[in-house]
């Protein structure tokens, strides 16, 4: 297998490549999008430029918004556990 040390980066590059490649696939823009799944203004954009990935509630209206699960938004197979530290809500999303 892979090391697991050092491999968020990449994690995040295929994570930003799933949503890209959705973003095309339903022809949408970045800014439609952040409308969609109500992210920030923004949002998407920061995504895919290597940005931290929304948790929680926002991770779900994304993958919902991209008519995809968050077991394919995060590169899991289906049924594997997704991190808890996806599931659970950022702070700063909560406007504290």
């Amino acid at each position: 297998g892979t090391p697991r040390g050092g491999d968020g980066g990449a994690r995040v590059r295929d994570i930003a490549g799933r949503i890209e490649g959705r973003l095309e696939r339903l022809e949408l823009a970045p800014e439609q999008l952040d409308r969609a799944a109500g992210l920030p203004a923004g949002g998407t954009a920061a995504i895919l430029a290597g940005g931290p990935l929304p948790r929680g509630t926002p991770l779900r209206r994304l993958a919902e918004a991209l008519g995809v699960d968050e077991h394919f938004l995060l590169g899991l197979e289906p049924g594997e556990a997704i991190p808890a530290g996806m599931l659970e809500e950022a702070q700063g999303s909560l406007g504290l």
